[in-house]
């Protein structure tokens, strides 16, 4: 069976009303019909949409235990919290944050409920807040499943990029509105873009290149394909998403820009999302011949690599060229200069992490050495003292209990939780007053120092890359793309986490950072081995409770999540928290790493103010 949830909501109190949501929702419901999905629709045309209605339906399915295939469309108003912390928000967001769906925490929830392949589309801007306040998490609307067995297939599919809106436009009668994505969406899904069409057999073969056209109008039996169906899937159309949603804002304005963000999980065998037979597949074909005629299809099939570069030209730019080879040939050109200014992200990083050696003394076994940014005030629930040498703030850590948390506060009042691990030193680096990265370091004390300078130029490799991955949003896959040979990560690694966690023993920040990447990739196995092997030390908040093991474990350092991508995981350790950090989580502000403002500070003095 396979199944879609397709949910519209036009009015969010405190924003401006949407025309196009509920209508793209309806839409994309009848196309749902019309390929036998079972569909429910959701919608605020004549009541509102709430968290509840929409969890018991999609639990309802999971319990029937015969979905092969989920498709979740949402088409509205959205907002980001922080890095990859999508909120889509409903009818009654503003009064409660709960009346809002936590995406990312729903797609980890929905990977566990044993549903082969998953679609996640949505159709809404990625703007930080600023029309309305909004201090919560969001709903999860998945229920808490237990099956890591099933391997399951994810496409995540975005109308825009984080921090940019998604555009709606008026059709020909101005009659309706339509969203930008969902119009290209369902474009595509009905087949008006034949070559997109491919067998479900037989993924090399393509429908407009198995029939010709003129021999088809002629005498519709002339060929027939006995191959299976055809279908529309993620991956044929991928690209073209990208490349149509853009030209579609260009119609509108030169000036606007709309460029989707689509996370394909690749592989064989790989269900589509629309099928046809064979003899609709011929009156698609025919029906849309004359587009196909007009317009070749890798004029709007434009590779990844060079799609940035075109995307960005203006009027006048198309008009230095005769052909749209030659528009390929300079932007091939211009994205070679685009990848080497990538890589130099990594190196100014790498500059900054090579040039980061802590102060060693023996008469410090752990603490923190800070780069980059002043700091206006230190508090921990042990002794430590702070001196400054070369620009550089160090923090000697005194006879301090296992599982604490130094919460360091900057000039402008806001302030970052940090663990402190026995026996390393923690290199904390700003960029441009923004935290880049944190590092750990053996101690000169340590029985692993000896080993660590051993490998500290690999080491340093692995911690530019992080910092360089910061800037995509933890987004792994990208940065192997943009920064490290493909086929080297995957042949010698298998998948940015093992290639992250390769020295993790010597740097526990890599253990971090290598869970966030197997959560992403879903490997929930992979962070469990990460788990069991941290045992033997201080436990990091975020990688027990991404190993779904925070009501096991109590030894905990900081005392929240250290990456602010972890508040989207809220359901899984909210209950542990201590009121004080709970109420202080109303005062995230956007950022890589969990950072609270300056009411949120003083909120979090009170546990250090405790006496011990």
């Amino acid at each position: 069976m396979k199944y879609l949830i397709s949910i519209g909501v036009n009015n969010v109190e405190g924003l401006i009303p949407l025309e196009a949501a509920v209508s793209g929702a309806k839409d994309f419901a009848e196309w749902g019909k019309s390929q036998n999905y079972e569909t429910f629709l959701f919608t605020d045309e004549n009541t509102v949409v709430t968290s509840a209605a929409i969890f018991k339906q999609i639990n309802a399915i999971v319990k029937r235990g015969d979905c092969e295939k989920l498709i979740l469309f949402f088409a509205g108003h959205g907002l980001l919290r922080g890095t990859r912390q999508e909120v889509l928000l409903l009818s009654d967001a503003k009064e409660n944050s709960n009346e809002s769906i936590n995406l990312l925490g729903s797609i980890e929830a929905a990977r566990l409920c044993g549903i082969p392949y998953l679609v996640f589309i949505s159709d809404a801007c990625r703007m930080l807040p600023s029309e309305i306040q909004f201090t919560g998490n969001g709903s999860i609307i998945f229920p808490n499943g237990e099956d890591v067995d099933v391997d399951c297939a994810l496409d995540v599919l975005y109308a825009t990029r984080p921090g940019n809106p998604a555009y709606e436009q008026s059709g020909d009668s101005n009659l309706k509105k339509f969203g930008l994505f969902t119009e290209t969406l369902l474009e595509i899904l009905r087949g008006d873009y034949p070559e997109l069409i491919i067998s479900n057999a037989i993924p090399s073969e393509q429908l407009s290149k198995y029939y010709d056209v003129d021999k088809l109008s002629e005498d519709n039996s002339y060929k027939t394909f006995l191959d299976g169906n055809w279908q529309v899937s993620t991956i044929s159309s991928e690209s073209s998403i990208k490349t149509i949603v853009n030209n579609k804002a260009r119609s509108i304005s030169i000036a606007i820009k709309q460029n989707p963000e689509i996370t394909i999980q690749h592989q064989t065998n790989k269900p589509g999302l629309s099928e046809f037979d064979d003899p609709t597949a011929k009156k698609l074909l025919l029906k849309n011949s004359t587009i196909i005629k007009k317009k070749k299809p890798s004029e709007y099939v434009i590779l990844d690599c060079v799609q940035e570069i075109i995307q960005n030209y203006t009027v006048d730019d198309f008009e230095k060229y005769t052909s749209f080879k030659s528009i390929l040939q300079d932007a091939n050109e211009k994205n070679s200069i685009d990848f080497y200014q990538t890589k130099s992200n990594l190196v100014s990083n790498s500059e900054l992490i090579y040039d980061s050696n802590v102060l060693q003394d023996s008469q410090i076994s752990t603490g923190f050495t800070i780069i980059g940014v002043e700091i206006k005030d230190v508090f921990a629930n042990c002794k430590f003292e702070i001196y400054t040498e070369k620009s550089r703030t160090h923090i000697k850590i005194k006879n301090f209990k296992a599982s604490e948390t130094i919460l360091l506060v900057l000039k402008n009042g806001h302030s970052i939780p940090l663990a402190i691990l026995k026996d390393f030193i923690g290199i904390v680096i700003f960029k441009k007053n923004s935290l880049l990265t944190v590092n750990y370091t053996p101690s000169i004390n340590s029985y692993k120092y000896k080993s660590f300078k051993k490998q500290e130029s690999e080491i340093n490799f692995v911690r530019s890359f992080v910092a360089s991955a910061a800037n995509e949003g933890f987004d792994y896959g990208k940065t192997f793309e943009k920064e490290i040979d493909d086929y080297f990560v995957n042949h010698y690694y298998g998948n940015p986490g093992s290639f992250l966690r390769q020295e993790k023993s010597l740097d526990p920040s890599l253990s971090l950072y290598a869970s966030y990447a197997y959560i992403q990739a879903g490997k929930y196995k992979d962070i469990k081995s990460i788990f069991d092997h941290m045992q033997r030390s201080d436990l990091i908040f975020d990688v027990v409770m991404l190993a779904g093991q925070i009501d096991k474990i109590k030894r905990l350092t900081p005392f929240c999540p250290m990456i602010s991508l972890g508040w989207a995981y809220s359901n899984k350790f909210n209950h542990t928290l201590r009121p004080e950090v709970l109420e202080a989580s109303k005062t995230l502000i956007p950022s890589l790493w969990t950072t609270f403002d300056t009411s949120g500070t003083e909120i979090l003095k009170e546990i250090f103010n405790e006496k011990k």
